[in-house]
């Protein structure tokens, strides 16, 4: 019973004290998610953390994948409404512990300018974060164990989605068209 009270006052102190660090708000919220008996504190902590953090606080500076701008090479195809889009990096190169992003381009204007629409933030293979950008305006969704945090945008699904899917870089243009694509395997969907 001691320790869960040691357990309660440092995460009550470190919340008071942490004003707008996404760091320490979350690791609040990790070290109470394993305490018996901490779900009013849990709770206290996701609120506040819900309610302090930005978006840009929100994906950690320097997390893998993150500040990719433009969809490398390696970069799988997908296709929504017979526009191109482009998913990096592939579900199948993300590990069952990934953390870092996945990032979402598409062909809005079928321009062949790709746009980025959608980075998602995994931290240890569970979706933290969901970035959406929709006519240049940009909002994040912050999930945890799969659940919508209170107080996130009205846009935001309750429920977080999953990793990506695409096929091989190349394949959307075969797909799209119906043809027999050469070189690249395009049932290796994933």
């Amino acid at each position: 019973m001691n320790k869960q009270n040691n357990i309660y006052q440092d995460a009550l102190e470190r919340l008071s004290q942490m004003g707008r660090d996404a760091g320490v708000c979350l690791e609040v919220v990790d070290s109470l998610k394993h305490a018996e008996k901490a779900l009013s504190v849990l709770f206290l902590a996701l609120m506040f953390c819900s309610l302090s953090l930005q978006a840009d606080d929100l994906i950690p500076k320097g997390a893998g994948n993150c500040n990719v701008l433009q969809p490398p090479k390696a970069a799988g195809d997908s296709a929504l409404n017979g526009r191109l889009m482009k998913i990096f990096p592939r579900r199948k190169d993300m590990a069952a512990n990934y953390t870092g992003c996945q990032t979402l381009w598409l062909d809005i204007q079928r321009m062949h300018k790709l746009e980025k629409i959608l980075v998602l933030y995994f931290e240890n293979g569970e979706i933290k974060v969901q970035q959406h950008t929709e006519a240049g305006r940009t909002f994040s969704c912050r999930y945890y164990m799969g659940s919508l945090l209170p107080n996130s945008k009205i846009e935001c699904s309750k429920k977080s989605i999953g990793a990506l899917s695409s096929w091989p870089a190349g394949c959307t243009k075969y797909s799209l068209r119906h043809e027999k694509q050469n070189a690249v395997n395009c049932d290796d969907v994933d």
